[in-house]
């Protein structure tokens, strides 16, 4: 014996309970990282490194490309400095702030090369791009996306 009811057998989809279902979140979300990209000039992969950076106060290079898995070298020319340069990242911390240090402050600092790194961290900009793409994927924000034109569009304008 079938367990579907007859008049659902001819429909385009059928919705399972929702007592079945817990929580759906990532339901929309190639639909909200494309308009969310679209709409701040952003790629798809800075996206996804915002929102993996989105928890810390601040963060190394080194730490984000190995938790990535990903280059130092590549990770920094593709996605970080792309992003200081559409004002998403800041740098917080540079090598040459030894200069601003107070003589207490000398005394105390541990000399070892991880000191000299530079610090990153995302800024107000970003955060609020964020906010936006989790509301997107909670339905609290509806999701807009322009179609795309074909090639042949083009063509005739």
């Amino acid at each position: 014996m079938s367990r579907t009811h007859k008049g659902r057998r001819f429909r385009e989809f059928s919705m399972l309970n929702e007592r079945y279902v817990n929580n759906n979140y990532l339901k929309y979300y190639k639909l909200a990282k494309r308009d969310v990209c679209s709409r701040h000039d952003i790629t798809e992969n800075e996206l996804e490194c915002m929102l993996f950076m989105y928890d810390y106060e601040f963060f190394t290079r080194e730490h984000i490309s190995s938790a990535l898995h990903q280059s130092k070298k590549k990770f920094y020319e593709r996605v970080i400095q792309p992003l200081m340069h559409k004002d998403m990242i800041e740098r917080i911390y540079y090598r040459s702030d030894l200069d601003k240090i107070t003589m207490e402050q000398l005394a105390f600092i541990d000399f070892d090369k991880n000191n000299y790194k530079a610090r990153y961290h995302i800024t107000q900009k970003a955060r609020l791009i964020i906010q936006r793409f989790y509301r997107k994927l909670h339905g609290e924000e509806v999701i807009k996306i322009a179609p795309r034109k074909s090639s042949g569009d083009e063509n005739q304008m």
